[in-house]
């Protein structure tokens, strides 16, 4: 036979192979310590061969001595397949951050323990019985994977389903050859069988768990980005948006006018602007406290917004003034500013036992052709307000 069919350099190809691959899972741990689960179990599986093998290669056994026989070092062996596959299952229940039933595993192990002794009499090879159980473990696996890539809509599944596919394989075909021999398989023969599709075995099983790493990295990276979006845009609506109110702030309230000043000298639109400031709030804050001042200004932003259009823009320009952008004539804006002024001093204010009443003030400014930028009409507006405060206060002046 060639020197790479040697039974001794398969056994060390094998160790080297199982180390390895168990190395290249510890890496993946290594540099993604959180974000994968499972990798500590897959390194387990790839790495507990590789201590079976040594074992028997330290007892320099003869071909004799490791054909797949009732002795213990075949049982060591083959249990520590099962074993091996048993973690490889588990470490996938942990990968899709599933249970993973300890007991459920626990009873599997001991029926490959089992079944060989009462099947004894029945002269069937033990190689049989427990790669029998190789095949039902590694069955289980894939319906597992299956069902979960099936719940994501993932075709990674594919590729993951046909290595681990792969892999069954590896455990059915010393069973074939043994069936197609009547049982009397040459034993150095059976042992290259093992060997080589244990080597296969391996190679599959790394490079599924690989495509589900990376496939898991892509879909953990796209949520990142997607999570990261969703915080940009919600900085964004919060940058420009008052945390009491819920309106535009002062910032909100420039970016909106901005553009319907421009749009209003493009289509030589009517605007106005007003601008509304509550009437001795500070009194309201001393006598009653700040949370009643919030609660206040929430129940007169309420009022003055349920009497605007959609269209219209309501916003908080500090403290307790208010700014309003509508696409109306002059004469209308002092209707709708002047019937929102009489329902504010109409309302009853009620905050913790204290019942109270309060007045707002209004200026209003129209934008003309001749404004140059919107600033200069939110300066007449303010003039105006100032007005209606010097005035008596309660009143709208434009």
């Amino acid at each position: 036979m060639f020197i790479f069919f040697d039974i001794k350099t398969l056994g060390i190809v094998n160790i080297l192979m199982s180390v390895t691959f168990s190395l290249l899972i510890l890496l993946i741990r290594i540099q993604f310590p959180k974000q994968f689960k499972g990798t500590t179990l897959w390194f387990i599986a790839l790495f507990l061969p590789s201590i079976s093998f040594t074992l028997s290669l330290l007892n320099n056994p003869s071909p004799d001595q490791l054909q797949y026989t009732d002795t213990l070092p075949i049982r060591i062996m083959s249990l520590t397949y099962i074993v091996s596959n048993l973690f490889l299952k588990m470490g996938w229940r942990k990968f899709f951050q599933e249970n993973i039933r300890m007991l459920y595993n626990s009873f599997l192990l001991f029926l490959s323990l089992l079944f060989p002794i009462i099947l004894k009499k029945f002269k069937i090879p033990p190689t049989i019985i427990f790669n029998t159980f190789n095949i039902i473990i590694y069955s289980l696996l894939l319906m597992f994977i299956l069902k979960k890539y099936k719940e994501r809509h993932s075709y990674a599944s594919l590729p993951i389903i046909l290595l681990n596919g792969l892999a069954l394989f590896t455990a059915i075909i010393p069973i074939l050859c043994y069936i197609r021999n009547d049982y009397n398989l040459n034993p150095e023969l059976s042992i290259i069988i093992a060997s080589i599709t244990y080597m296969f075995r391996n190679t599959f099983v790394l490079f599924s768990i690989y495509v589900a790493v990376i496939f898991q990295f892509k879909v953990n990276h796209n949520a990142i980005l997607e999570e990261k979006d969703q915080l940009v845009k919600e900085l964004e609506v919060l940058s420009v948006t008052d945390s009491l109110t819920g309106l535009y702030n002062r910032r909100g309230f420039d970016s909106f006018i901005d553009y319907e000043f421009k749009q209003a000298k493009r289509q030589d639109s009517l605007y106005t602007v007003t601008l509304g400031d509550i009437d001795f709030f500070k009194n309201v804050n001393d006598s009653y406290g700040h949370d009643c001042g919030d609660y206040t200004i929430n129940c007169i932003s309420q009022k003055i917004q349920k009497n605007l259009r959609e269209q219209d823009c309501l916003a908080r320009w500090g403290g307790e003034e208010f700014i309003i952008l509508q696409k109306n004539s002059l004469e209308t804006t002092q209707k709708v500013i002047d019937r929102i002024r009489k329902q504010i001093e109409e309302m009853e204010l009620s905050y913790e036992n204290h019942i109270f009443s309060i007045t707002m003030s209004f200026g209003i400014a129209q934008m003309s052709k001749n404004d140059t930028h919107y600033d200069k009409v939110i300066i007449h507006a303010d003039t105006m307000l100032y007005k209606a405060k010097e005035n008596g206060r309660n009143r709208v002046v434009y």
